[in-house]
């Protein structure tokens, strides 16, 4: 069956639209990307013996729908994309194209390390140095005082905290 012709499948957003398009709700697609099978709350991670990476297809006729869902600790936005272009390669018949893999005792950004000063960009004049540093620190703690002293007081008024006279 294609996906034009499935009831809700066909609800779907295509892919030829010139704007970019938004789905009412999810909710409404459940039976095509697998309810039931998804983590919806972390308590379907912790109680329950789920894959750290869950990925789920609906083949049609003419497309293939995709649902990954992933422990953020697993994967980050960077690593999910390096898996999709990884995926994507293979798909496309070009395995040389495939991302390394990076082992979690590697660090992938270590390429990103140099000695050079980092250059001068637009708010530069108005990056926190030295004194400006200690002087916000400060300031932070004099709001969150403030703001506890508040919170204190209005606890009191209440009634909701008792007044200990010394």
């Amino acid at each position: 069956m294609s996906i034009e012709s499935h009831p809700k499948g066909s609800a779907l957003p295509t892919r030829d639209t010139s704007q970019p398009s938004i789905c009412t709700s999810i909710k409404r697609f459940d039976t095509l990307f697998g309810k039931g099978h998804a983590p919806g709350i972390s308590d379907d991670w912790i109680y329950t013996d789920r894959p750290a990476l869950d990925i789920y297809t609906s083949k049609f006729a003419n497309e293939i729908l995709v649902r990954v869902t992933w422990l953020h600790v697993y994967l980050d936005a960077a690593r999910l994309k390096g898996l999709i272009d990884g995926w994507t390669a293979v798909l496309r018949g070009r395995e040389d194209q495939v991302p390394p893999f990076h082992r979690f005792s590697e660090d992938p950004a270590v390429c990103l390390e140099t000695d050079s000063k980092p250059e001068k960009w637009v708010c530069w004049s108005n990056a926190l140095r030295r004194f400006g540093k200690v002087l916000f620190i400060f300031r932070v703690m004099q709001a969150r005082e403030r703001c506890l002293h508040d919170v204190e007081t209005d606890l009191v008024d209440l009634g909701m905290l008792p007044v200990v006279l010394g």
